[in-house]
């Protein structure tokens, strides 16, 4: 295994073709998240042809039968799963990545008790909402697969 750090596409040029097993990515989703500029790649056909740059190289790069797996939003993976059959990718599936979720402001429920009960940390009472938060949900994430023919 090696793990190669800088631009894949720059990366992946200098690879030889047909060279990579399997490939697992997790490139930006194109949400905007929280206005950062690294996941803004547009909207619509923009994101896909964001998408298409990286993954010709990563179809030329993977052996025939190889598999590529990318990570991707609910609300955008349309686009990675469209350029992927653009450049070639076959066998085209969907899996999800379903895993708990907290957000970092939520409230601490434990803490929450013990200072409105007056409660020593150590007792059954607050250690039962030890790790609970009220933002805590479950949440999933689609991963893109293909195939190189």
């Amino acid at each position: 295994m090696k793990i190669l750090n800088g631009n894949c596409i720059d990366r992946m040029k200098e690879m030889d073709s047909n060279s990579i097993d399997a490939i697992v990515s997790d490139p930006p989703y194109g949400l905007k998240f929280m206005g950062k500029n690294w996941d803004d790649m547009g909207e619509g056909s923009s994101q896909r042809k964001w998408h298409e740059e990286w993954l010709k190289e990563a179809f030329r790069v993977l052996k025939s039968g190889g598999v590529i797996k990318a990570f991707s939003g609910t609300r955008t993976f349309h686009h990675l799963m469209g350029a992927m059959e653009s450049v070639g990718f076959s066998d085209l599936r969907l899996e999800a990545w379903n895993y708990g979720s907290g957000f970092p402001k939520s409230l601490n429920i434990y803490k929450a008790i013990d200072k409105a009960e007056e409660l020593v940390e150590t007792t059954p009472e607050a250690q039962q909402w030890r790790g609970w938060g009220t933002a805590l949900k479950p949440a999933w994430e689609p991963i893109c697969i293909g195939r190189k023919p």
